[in-house]
């Protein structure tokens, strides 16, 4: 029996947005361009 198919909408957060969690506390920051996480103050990741 083959496997149930793949539908594009089943998933996680893409990729792109791992450098705007927060490797502290967690949380996902909305600025692109920030440097550092709004609520804890912890250095977000660069890349």
């Amino acid at each position: 029996m083959d496997p149930e198919p793949r539908r594009d909408d089943e998933g996680g957060d893409p990729a792109c947005w791992a450098r705007l969690v927060c490797p502290e506390c967690g949380r996902l920051t909305e600025d692109p361009a920030a440097r550092r996480c709004p609520v804890c103050g912890a250095e977000l990741p660069t890349d």
